[in-house]
């Protein structure tokens, strides 16, 4: 956890933020309305959290094949959201 103790200006907002969120992390998102959160399942496996923040429907490249914990759909490159969408993913 890193904690900052400021209100940065943009340029220095923008130079944290690529700092936390590395360009080359496969799962970042490219698309403004996209967040995409990471947490570990009890047994270990990563869960990966994709909302849109959208009235638009975004299709989410992903690095590796996922399922979808609540519906038991597997991606293998992509990830539908709907408007006001969120998808609960497992790694294959």
């Amino acid at each position: 956890i890193t904690y900052v103790g400021t209100v940065p200006d943009p340029a220095f907002a923008k130079a944290l933020l690529q700092w936390a969120a590395p360009a080359d992390d496969p799962w970042r998102p490219g698309h403004p309305s996209i967040t995409s959160t990471t947490a570990a399942s009890r047994d270990g496996r990563r869960v990966r959290f994709l909302h849109n923040w959208s009235w638009e429907q975004v299709t989410v490249p992903v690095p590796q094949g996922v399922r979808d914990v609540l519906s038991g759909a597997v991606h293998a490159a992509e990830v539908p959201l709907g408007p006001w969408d969120v998808k609960v993913l497992q790694d294959e």
